[in-house]
């Protein structure tokens, strides 16, 4: 069976974390958290193969236990197809972040080039 099918599966523990991340529901300081992140990390929201283990390894998002597998871990055990529907999701979640909160391009020009 496919991770993407499995509830705790590598795949479903990414989607959310980044759902979680970029939730335009949890108010704009929740959402400016992220921005903030990616502004230290000099990582553009375009670059979503370094967004992804750097942003969602560490801090309030990140994972923590000595069990728990880290987020480059779950992230090279996705297939490819898997990988691709984490970039769609991700990006269908910076839209509505975008949409909910247009400051935020303008708090973070650097990081929307």
């Amino acid at each position: 069976m496919a991770s993407s099918a499995q509830p705790h599966g590598p795949f479903a523990m990414l989607r959310t974390d980044v759902s979680d991340a970029l939730n335009p529901a949890l108010g704009l300081e929740h959402c400016r958290n992220f921005f903030t992140d990616l502004y230290y990390g000099r990582i553009l929201v375009s670059d979503f193969e370094a967004v992804i283990p750097r942003v969602f390894t560490g801090g309030a998002i990140g994972r923590t236990g000595d069990n728990t597998p880290g987020t480059a871990e779950l992230f090279a055990a996705l297939s490819d197809a898997e990988k691709m529907q984490l970039r769609e999701h991700y990006f269908a979640c910076l839209r509505s972040v975008d949409e909910a909160f247009p400051q935020l391009r303008e708090e973070f020009p650097e990081q929307f080039q």
